[in-house]
């Protein structure tokens, strides 16, 4: 299978700490070309590490007719966008997109202007934890309804101590009761899963 040779816009925390390990395991299928940085102790170092060249000038790596595709690990992303589109070149981009809706539009507009792919690095999407939540949701929803919450994901290693409101099938779901708001009408709750061999919380909020 041919690499895919991608060139890094930025080489700090989340490149060091997520992307360069994810390179490293996926060598059969990508090559690293470039490692861009303002910053040029970090470029170096990240270049090194992957056996890349390094940079501090985004056009070196746009005007390189080799790279398919960037990699953008920046804070702010619309410019680099734009430039890496307007040079044909497949974008993944770290979250979030931009800051702006208005931002945000101008990313995805560069991209179908250049007809090339854009893609926002929202990997717990496939995560298969992330999934079984998903479908633990679901199923949950179909014996109670919480409101005025939200979702979350949280590894607390072993079952919570907190009393049981409520076990439903024990190996899919269970509510267990945190503190209560009205004893008569409603009660925080704590939503539970063992995945993976792991209690998770993956959600709270107020069942009426």
């Amino acid at each position: 299978m041919e690499k895919v040779r991608i060139g890094v816009i930025g080489a700090g925390g989340i490149f060091k700490g997520a992307h360069m390990p994810a390179y490293k395991e996926l060598s059969d299928v990508t090559q690293v070309v470039w490692v861009c940085d303002r910053d040029e102790e970090a470029a170096r170092k990240g270049a090194e590490a992957l056996g890349a060249r390094w940079t501090t000038r985004l056009e070196d790596v746009l005007e390189d007719d080799g790279i398919e595709a960037v990699d953008i690990c920046t804070p702010k992303h619309r410019e680099i966008i734009e430039a890496a589109a307007s040079a044909s070149k497949h974008i993944l981009c770290e979250k979030p997109l931009e800051f702006t809706l208005e931002d945000c539009d101008a990313c995805i507009e560069a991209a179908k202007r250049a007809e090339v792919i854009l893609m926002v690095a929202e990997n717990y999407l496939f995560d298969p934890v992330l999934l079984e939540i998903e479908k633990a949701l679901k199923e949950m929803t179909e014996v109670k309804k919480i409101t005025h919450g939200e979702t979350l994901l949280l590894d607390v290693g072993t079952a919570p101590t907190i009393g049981v409101v409520e076990n439903i099938r024990e190996d899919i779901v269970d509510l267990r009761l945190s503190r209560p708001v009205c004893a008569e009408e409603s009660s925080r709750v704590a939503v539970s899963r063992k995945i993976m061999g792991r209690w998770r919380l993956i959600g709270f909020g107020i069942i009426k």
